[in-house]
């Protein structure tokens, strides 16, 4: 059977084998994923699938993140140092096969945000089918990554990052902004305690101290649907400017809670 592949759609095809992964591709808009048991082994792929290479580099200069979203591939990717690379040039080797009439991947852009940037592909379609016994491949349609290994200068200070998962050392605690981004996704408050305990553990990792601002205190205390003063009492010693907890208090409790909101911030 034909499958059309439609411009910004990626298509997962699991194939139920023993022993069987499926490659999988992620949607650009939605982030979702799917996880292969076993990887491809390159120097077991036959000629009839192309085994190809591809390596790009990048200048690193003044980024904290690293961002890799290649299709949402997210199975096989590793990151090593290098003491031989310039401080402020890294680069990527892709490794992927092919069989049938696809497009074809590798045609890379380099997106920068801030000290955030951002590597992906400029083209819009993926299509790929892939099965495996113990590593080797059985049946291929499409083109397919198989394998991303990333070389960075020696001393570099940047997080990376696949398919929006941190696959290095945690170097930056998540900033307030970061925070709230992730906060206002939430729709219960148990996956908002989540959030903000992980805001918390990333800078205990990495030993910087929590500063918040009234404002966002304010922010995180007006999605809350019940007890609010619970997340008082976990986040009120962060603020910064306490001077102006009071005002925060009277926009975000009610008249009976606020009596008790003050007591806790003294």
């Amino acid at each position: 059977m034909d499958y059309p592949v439609k411009p910004n759609t990626c298509y997962y095809f699991l194939l139920v084998l023993v022993l069987l992964f499926a490659a999988s591709c992620g949607d650009k808009k939605t982030g979702n994923k799917s996880k292969a048991s076993d990887y491809v082994k390159i120097e077991a792929i036959a000629a009839e699938f192309n085994p190809r290479e591809i390596e790009y580099s990048f200048d690193v200069k003044g980024f904290e993140k690293i961002k890799f979203d290649l299709f949402g591939f997210d199975k096989d990717f590793m990151i090593s140092y290098s003491p031989t690379l310039p401080a402020n040039s890294a680069k990527f080797t892709a490794y992927t096969v092919s069989k049938g009439e696809h497009q074809s991947i590798g045609n890379y852009k380099t997106t920068a945000s801030g000290t955030e940037l951002l590597i992906s592909e400029k083209n819009g379609t993926y299509y790929c089918s892939i099965s495996a016994v113990n590593g080797v491949i059985r049946e291929l349609d499409g083109t397919c990554y198989i394998k991303i290994h990333i070389t960075l200068p020696l001393n570099l200070k940047a997080e990376v990052y696949n398919a929006g998962v941190l696959k290095s050392k945690m170097l930056f605690p998540i900033s307030s902004a970061d925070l709230l981004t992730e906060y206002e996704k939430t729709s219960f408050d148990q996956e908002r305690r989540e959030v903000l305990s992980k805001f918390k553990e990333s800078h205990r990792i990495t030993g910087k101290q929590i500063k918040l601002t009234s404002a966002v205190l304010g922010r995180i205390i007006h999605r809350v649907s019940f007890d609010k003063l619970s997340f008082l009492r976990d986040l009120h010693s962060y603020v910064q400017d306490r001077e102006n907890l009071g005002e925060m208090i009277d926009k975000e409790f009610t008249h009976f809670d606020a009596i008790e909101a003050r007591r806790i911030v003294i």
